[in-house]
Formats: structure tokens, sequence, C-alpha cells
């Protein structure tokens, strides 16, 4: 029977993407692809873009360079990440909105703290002062020492300026060093220092001025930067060269303190200061003004442009947790009223710890390390701006969604040359927690219903990611609005790119499966569909499906449904057996591939000749190593009848190669109702989860299916034919179907290579030959 939500028998890709989005009304503006895209060779750069938490096998890079438009429109802050028209592209490029911070969080903060008195409760601040303390010893004993290089820098944290400098105490302060002033202009110039900055800030204290010229020893001075309306939202001051120093080698330039607005105006409260007074204001102001960073609106995430003059308020830091050939990943403790991301989760997904992503060339070189290859290209600034840039356009599409399975950026900032994202911690990634966490009782439900839970939560998000949203881009004959829908693809799903997150406030959680590193996803609408050469494919080599080897052959949505089999079958295997099975599973399927100049490679599938053929016809199968893998899962003493059909669909439904010619690979729908289907048999109270194994049995030849091979796949088999792998039996060719456009995805102009470089298979020996 035909619903509004079945379409031939399968799901209504239109029709479901209206049921996800109609709760969700708000305008999204959004960029549906990537553009201008630069190879960096994988055998120079390594394992490139990095997940969160991972170190597994080498992910080719793509980088998308769009250029940034700033609107101006009604809301200058608004930065949009425009993509040109793409060669084969007939979209209209979307644009993903990025907030851009410039005031370093000063007005998110006011807002955030309007209603809290401007001197705030003693008992409330985590900060301890002696009040017999001069006012200059309490300000130096609440600074915190930033953990970010160039260490020993210091900072003052929020709050604890209001704490200390007190109208009674700048009182005292003006009345001690200003006796020619009477009690009532006294207690004026107090209240502007004092006075409460408002969220527009039209107003702002004198805090951070009095608290630098305290530090100074020049406390008397406030009240000329009173008269000079010079107050702390004019922070930071600029260093102005007033003129040459011949001995400019030496470091010391001559330099005088100016608004950044007005650089050849002198300031009238600086006018009696020296040179090394200009110079030392121009220090310390950077600790009384270092950022709140705090999330965005919904898939808007807030970008903080920097100087590199910043302090950050990291009180911890892990630096190059993980490393890649342009990225790198770091771990930080932000000090609590630095950020406030922990109010904006409904659960507690972290212990107030992050992780930073790092985009920033030559990191083997500015980290005293020898880069991997001298020979690499260079990545500039403009590289890394439009890597930085396309990743956040895609990370909004997801940010802040009710998906808990998909990851959330919590912000992004450009520190110097330095562009990072900011992330919450992850407690492990997947192949980190097969490694080091024992799986338990198979036969406890409990432990079965995690895993299916998860599974079916990441396979909701990669639904997600497939059927994204809908836009309102066209109108339909009759001069209504008409919705498309946005389609994607991940393209590099793997264990070490799905994170854990356990809750810190539920003891006993065993963590949220979640999605991350979006470096080679594709969006794109139905008009722009389409079919591309296999050159313009990346991915991770364990993980990729047939077709990119093959010629003119989709890479589409079905491309992660593979890449999720994978990794589901080597859940099973952790669930069964541990990382010990897990282990036993990669190393039995590796084998030589020609593809990859022989050397051993753990990839699920292989490409065959007809036995005793020496040329021509080659076809794409299963491995016969995992098909023994599944059987032999299917005779463990603790496998049940629910593992038993989750296999059988994973082997039927999930990875089975496809071409042009055969599409049958399940999609996100069909995968989510299976398991969704076993989790809900689990829980039913009334059903009991029993061994159910299986006879030992050896595998069958699996079938092959005749493929045409992509050209470079051609040339790497020219001379090495015969290393092929023979099939026994014949090779299945399948008739040319009329083409489906609903299932390709459009590229732009990329130069991305997909068979590896002999070079760059050397290099990563390590990775592809165990």
């Amino acid at each position: 029977m035909e619903t509004p939500l079945m379409q031939n028998g399968r799901p209504n890709d239109l029709a479901l993407a209206r049921q996800d989005s109609q709760d969700d009304t708000e305008a999204i503006v959004l960029e549906d692809e990537l553009t201008a895209v630069r190879l960096l060779d994988e055998d120079a750069a390594g394992p490139q873009l990095l997940a969160l938490r991972g170190d597994g096998n080498p992910t080719q890079l793509e980088l998308g360079v769009p250029s940034i438009v700033v609107n101006d429109g009604p809301d200058p802050t608004r930065v949009s990440s425009t993509s040109h028209n793409r060669r084969g592209s007939n979209a209209e490029s979307d644009r993903s909105r990025i907030t851009q911070v410039s005031d370093r969080g000063e007005a998110l903060f006011s807002e955030i703290h309007s209603t809290e008195p401007a001197e705030p409760d003693a008992a409330k601040t985590e900060t301890t002062v002696i009040d017999s303390w001069t006012l200059e010893e309490q300000l130096l004993a609440v600074r915190c020492r930033s953990s970010n290089p160039p260490k020993g820098q210091v900072f003052f944290p929020r709050g604890t300026l209001e704490r200390i400098i007190t109208k009674k105490a700048v009182i005292d302060t003006i009345k001690t060093e200003n006796r020619h002033l009477s009690d009532e202009e006294v207690e004026r110039y107090a209240a502007q220092v004092c006075r409460v900055r408002l969220p527009n800030g039209k107003e702002s204290s004198y805090r951070k001025i009095f608290a630098i010229l305290i530090m100074l020893r020049r406390g008397r001075d406030i009240i000329l930067f009173v008269d000079d309306n010079l107050c702390d939202a004019d922070l930071p001051l600029e260093a102005v060269t007033v003129h040459a120093n011949p001995n400019a080698n030496m470091g010391f330039k001559f330099v005088n303190m100016r608004r950044r607005k007005s650089r050849d105006t002198p300031l009238r409260c600086l006018q009696k200061w020296g040179y090394i007074d200009h110079e030392r204001f121009g220090e310390l102001q950077w600790g009384t003004i270092a950022p709140f960073f705090g999330k965005g609106d919904r898939r808007h995430a807030r970008f903080y442009q920097l100087s590199e003059n910043d302090i950050l308020p990291w009180i911890e830091e892990q630096s190059l947790v993980h490393q890649g050939g342009f990225s790198f990943i770091s771990r930080v403790k932000i000090h609590p009223s630095h950020h406030n991301f922990e109010d904006s989760e409904p659960n507690k997904m972290s212990d107030g710890t992050f992780a930073i992503k790092h985009f920033k060339p030559n990191v083997d070189s500015q980290n005293g390390l020898t880069p991997s290859n001298p020979e690499s290209p260079s990545v500039t600034l403009g590289d890394l701006e439009g890597e930085f840039r396309s990743e956040i356009a895609t990370l909004n599409k997801f940010s802040g969604g009710d998906n808990p399975h998909l990851i959330s950026l919590l912000a992004a900032y450009r520190h110097g040359s330095d562009y990072c994202l900011l992330f919450h911690w992850a407690d492990s990634d997947l192949k980190s927690m097969w490694k080091n966490t024992k799986p338990g009782p198979a036969l406890e439900k409990a432990n079965l219903m995690w895993i299916l839970e998860q599974c079916r939560g990441m396979t909701s998000a990669l639904r997600k990611i497939h059927i994204y949203k809908t836009t309102e881009r066209s109108e339909d004959p009759a001069g209504r609005s008409a919705k498309e829908p946005i389609y994607g693809r991940h393209g590099d799903i793997k264990p070490e790119n799905i994170l854990r997150f356990v809750k810190q406030d539920r003891p006993g959680d065993r963590g949220t499966l979640v999605i991350t590193d979006f470096g080679l996803a594709r969006f794109h609408t139905d008009n722009t569909r389409t079919y591309f050469p296999k050159k313009d494919v990346a991915g991770t080599p364990t993980y990729r499906p047939p077709e990119c080897d093959m010629e003119d052959c989709a890479i589409s949505r079905s491309f992660d449904i593979w890449s999720l089999g994978c990794v589901l079958l080597e859940f099973v295997a952790w669930y069964l057996g541990g990382w010990e099975h897990v282990n036993d599973f990669v190393q039995h399927r590796k084998a030589p591939n020609v593809l990859m100049y022989g050397w051993n490679s753990d990839q699920f599938f292989e490409i065959v000749r007809p036995e005793g053929s020496t040329n021509g016809t080659v076809g794409a199968r299963v491995k016969t190593e995992v098909h023994q893998f599944v059987n032999n899962l299917h005779s463990h003493p603790d496998c049940s009848d629910i593992i038993h059909r989750l296999l059988g669909f994973i082997m039927k439904r999930m990875l089975v190669v496809e071409s042009k010619a055969t599409q049958k690979r399940g999609n996100c729908y069909d995968v989510y109702n299976e398991l969704d289907a076993l989790y809900q048999q689990l829980e039913d109270p009334s059903f009991q989860l029993v061994a159910t194994p299986r006879p030992r049995v050896e595998a069958d030849i699996p079938e092959a299916i005749e493929i045409p091979l992509s050209s470079d796949a051609l040339k790497l088999t020219a001379s090495r034919f015969t290393q092929l792998k023979e099939h026994t039996g014949m090779i299945r060719r399948i008739s040319q179907p009329k083409q489906d456009p609903s299932e390709g995805l459009q590229a732009g102009p990329r130069r991305t290579q997909t068979t590896p470089t002999k070079s760059s298979v050397a290099a990563m020996g390590s990775v592809w030959k165990g």
C-alpha cells in the first residue's frame, strides 16, 4: 500500500525530509557544497583531517576555499561563506552563516550577567583575597597563568575585578592620590569607574583601566581617563610607533598608546607618560580582556577574531594529542568564568575539558619535529582559512540540533595565524573504546541493547546527513513556494570518527556515540546530483567501498552505507570477543592489494580476475576472508538470533558490490528500521536473549560482479593483472539499467587522488601493510 512516505515500495526521501523538518521552521542559510579543492598529496601530508580523537588510517584531504563575503545588511556581524559556480553544477549557491565576534565576547558576557550585582558577593567567588592587603597585592594574587603558549602570560578571570575593585576601593585610592578633589567629585569619579556595562556596549566601566593603572602605580591617573572618556570598551589600545629607532633590531620601539579608531590622535590622558609606561600599559592590558567563549544560536557558530596578543584563558593544556599534516588536536581546560558551554548542555557531556582542532601550517617545524616529507607542498593561510570556514559551514548544519549522535561545534576562533574549532572533549573514540573496554557478557540484555541503541542512533544521525533539510528555493507551477531536500554524504565513516561521550551527571552511563569529522562531507540539492570520476573521491582505505575504483560510477549516500556496514561488523566482533576479535578480524582480511602496489590492505573487498585469464574483465567481491569471519561469528558460543539476523542484514544489504548497473545496497531508512526492529524485540520483557550458535562451516566463494575499472586502477593493473586473485566461477555481468539520478552527488573541481602513489603507500606501510 502506497503512503505519502513511501514511493514504489521505498521510503520517499522528500516526504521524509519534510517530516523530519516540520518542527523546525527556522530559515537557515546553507552552503551546499565545498568549492575549489586543492590537493595535498597523502604521502606528504599523512593523516589529514583528524577526528577529535583517533589515530587510525590516513584520510585524504580536500581543501575547500570559499570566498568570504561580509554582508552590508542590517546585521554586519554575519559573515557568509559563499561558493563560486562550479563546473557542471546547476545549483544556486547557498550560504552558511557564521556569527563573527570581534569584541572577545564582552557583549555576550554582559548579556548573560546583566542581572548580577555590580559588585558580586565575595562568598560566591572562587578567588580568595586578604582585605588587609593593598589593592595592588589583591590584584596580583587573583591572576591566573595561561597554559597557552607563550607560557607565562597571566589574565584576570571574569568577575575578579568586580570583586576587588569596589566603589569603596576606588574612592579610597582617588582620595589618597588626588587630595584636591571634593568628596562630591570623588564620588562622581568612583561611580563612573564602577558603572555597569550595558549589553549594547554603549556604557562601560573603567575597572580594567583602573586595574592596569594600579599595577603601574599610577592609580591617580584614573580621573584623567574618565575625563578623556577612555573606558574599558576602548581596550585594547593600539601601540603606534611615534618615531624610528635606529637600533630597532634591539627590540625596543618608541610607541604611544592610541585608540584603534584614532591612531593619529594622541590621548590627552597619556600626554605626560614616558615610553616605558606606554609600553607596559600595552603589555598589561591583554590580561584584563581575556575572551569569553559562548555558543551561538542554533547552527550559527560564533567565530572569534582574536589578535595574536590575546591571552587565551586556558588553565590546562595538553598539546599535540593527535597530529596530522597541517592540523592537530589539543586538550584544554578553560577557566570556568570564561565560557558558558556547560550551562548550554541539557546533560553534562564532559568534565569541563575541551578539544581544539587547530588548522596551522608547518606544525612539525613549529614544534621542533622533523617534517614527515620535506617535499610536501606548502600550505598557505588562504588554504587553511578556506578549509576552516568550509568545515564550519558543514558543522553548522548539525550543531545545536536535536540529534545527540552528531557532533556540535561549540565555537571557532582565529588566534593570530592559528585557526581553531572548539568541541567538548570525548572520553574516547570507538576504536579506543574497543581496545580499552571489555564488552561484558554477550547474553546480558543491557549490553546488547546499548550497542543496538547506539548503532540505531548513529544511523539516524547519518540519515540526517543524507537528507539534511529542506530549503525554499523554487516555486511550483502554481506559484507556491516548494521545498527541495538537501542531500549529503559524510564520506569518512570509521571507528576513529565516532566519539564516545559519557554524561558526567549520570553515574554508570555507558556513553553516547557521536559522528564527527565532516572534512569530507558533501551536500547538494536534487537538481545538482550527477556522477563524477573516481579521482575526485577521498576516504579512508579500510572502509571505502568498491565503487571508488570504478569508472563513471556514482559516489553517493550509499558510500556511507558500505562504510557503516564495515564498522557494524567490527562492532559485532568486539561484542562477541572484545578487542582480540576485532584485531583478529583485521589480520584475517589483510591481503596484498595490486591497487596499492602489492602492500597488504585490510579493506573489505577485493578486485578479482576470471580463473586462468591474463587480461580483460575484472570483478569486485566482498573478500572471502570477510565471509569466513562472519561465519565464525555465527558459530560463536554466545551468538544469538538477534546477532544472526544483524549479520545477515549487514552482508545482504550493506556490504553489497554496486555499480551503475546494480544498486542493491540499503539506505539509511532500511538500516535504521532493521536496527530499530531488533532493539524493539530485545526491549520486550518477554523476550529471552539466549545463545543459538550455528555449526561452523566454510564460506562459499562469494559472488563477483563485473566492474569497469577507473583509469588510475587500469594503469596499476596493466602490468600486474596476473597478481589479481583468481575468481572461480563466472563473474556476473549485469545489464545496464537506466541511470537513477537520485543517488549521485555533485562535486566541485577537485584534484584529490584516490589511487595512492607508490611513495604514499611506502610512507604509510605501517597502516596498510601491518
